[in-house]
């Protein structure tokens, strides 16, 4: 949630860097976003959400469902990653600022949601009516 909160306000996440690492990439001509980019692809919040979602299927459908959904956003990924150069182009900067600002609202929206799920099933609060 709090990497979502920093995405909204345009700020970078003390989370997503180590001491050292602003002066690490300075020094390289080529500095990639592969250790960034991989843990926030495959990380917590993507292994939460695909157990939360298989956790909740209950016909071989709508496993087969999550699967496709899960095939469909690695091919996404992978199109939009291997051609990220035409991507920057297409967006420009300030497409990638709103694009970033609302993918942080999803995540701080989704973190909430999880928080919401967990208080409910612990018994603190009653289960929302969806």
């Amino acid at each position: 949630m709090l990497i979502g909160l920093d995405m909204l306000q345009a700020r970078r996440s003390a989370t997503q860097e180590v001491v050292g690492d602003t002066e690490a990439a300075a020094q390289k001509e080529d500095a990639g976003i592969v250790p960034l980019g991989v843990p926030m692809l495959a990380g917590p919040g993507a292994i939460t959400s695909v157990m939360v979602l298989v956790g909740q299927a209950q016909t071989r459908w709508q496993m087969i469902a999550i699967l496709i959904a899960i095939a469909i956003t690695a091919m996404a990924c992978y199109l939009i990653l291997g051609h990220s150069d035409k991507v920057v182009r297409l967006l420009g900067d300030t497409g990638i600022r709103i694009l970033v600002r609302v993918m942080g609202l999803l995540l701080v929206a989704l973190a909430a949601q999880y928080f919401v799920n967990g208080l409910a099933d612990l018994g603190v609060i009653a289960h929302p009516a969806y």
